[in-house]
């Protein structure tokens, strides 16, 4: 019997210690590094992921974050925003976006990135590079 697992981590480790001897089995990842270092090459399956995709993703997220926070429908939030372009965008709205994208990214923001945070694409650039190695 033949059986496909994606992703990597400790239920992933467990399975093949458990069943590999039993069954065919072969690991999907985005990245091939999680997958165990004991399974054979020819049972590693990588999952293209367009760098696009990724990228809207994250885009993405950062959008709702904003719109949430400030109060306003996603269509209000492009790339050239700023602090002060909107009313709802104040110090306060400021300090629960860099908290939420901080929690929502797992990352550190410090002070010096957050006084460069004037535009929507500052925040694109510093969550991409926060985020890149991730």
């Amino acid at each position: 019997m033949r059986i496909l697992l994606t992703g990597g981590g400790a239920g992933t480790e467990a399975i093949w210690r458990i069943c590999h001897g039993r069954y065919e089995l072969y690991f999907a990842d985005a990245g091939l590094i999680p997958i165990l270092p004991d399974v054979p090459d020819q049972r590693r399956i990588a999952i293209l992921v367009a760098k696009w995709l990724l990228e809207m993703d994250y885009k993405s997220k950062i959008i709702r974050l904003l719109s949430e926070v400030l109060d306003v429908e996603d269509s209000v939030i492009n790339e050239d925003l700023g602090i002060g372009d909107i009313p709802e965008w104040d110090s306060l709205a400021q300090l629960n976006i860099v908290t939420g994208l901080e929690k929502e990214f797992n990352i550190n923001i410090n002070v010096e990135e957050v006084l460069d945070l004037e535009y929507v694409d500052d925040i694109f650039d510093l969550v991409n590079e926060k985020t890149k190695n991730k």
